[in-house]
């Protein structure tokens, strides 16, 4: 959303997006946008699994500051990136927000 906001050159945010319908995405919460990305990933680059990490603020605060898209075709992808995460997040005291994410 902050560069949809403050990126006052639309040359840009087309070159960011890959094509002319970006402007479409300003009518979007950011949980809408994360969606579309992690659809394009799926439907024009033909990942097997894209799934999309929030990154939070701080501390235990739970607010989400950015998603991280994750796409693979390999089929220990997804694993290995949720052992990652829940290391990431579970050691700053974060709680995970989705059953994938869950430690083993």
């Amino acid at each position: 959303m902050r560069a949809l906001k403050l990126t006052q050159n639309d040359t840009i945010l087309c070159k960011w997006w890959g094509r002319d319908d970006w402007k479409t995405l300003r009518d979007l919460k950011p949980p809408q946008i994360k969606d579309r990305l992690v659809e394009r990933f799926k439907s024009e680059l033909g990942y097997k699994s894209v799934q999309a990490w929030p990154i939070f603020k701080q501390h235990a605060t739970g607010q989400t500051v950015y998603y991280m898209i994750h796409a693979t075709d390999h089929a220990d992808g997804p694993k290995l990136m949720a052992r990652a995460y829940n290391a990431a997040v579970l050691s700053r005291g974060e709680q995970t927000l989705f059953p994938w994410m869950r430690p083993e």
